[in-house]
């Protein structure tokens, strides 16, 4: 018989706090806004130009 880890299971969600899954869908929404209205690119031009 195999003595592995004793502890219970816990389900997905419960992996992060409500604060964390906001966070994550803020910054997650922001990207996906970024990229679908090209300012990702335009943002990242500026930013090598201006360097």
């Amino acid at each position: 018989m195999k003595q592995g880890n004793k502890e219970e299971r816990q389900p997905f969600f419960k992996f992060f706090d409500r604060k964390s899954y906001l966070l994550m869908a803020v910054m997650m929404g922001g990207g996906i806004v970024l990229r679908a209205g090209g300012l990702a690119l335009t943002l990242a031009g500026i930013l090598f130009g201006v360097n």
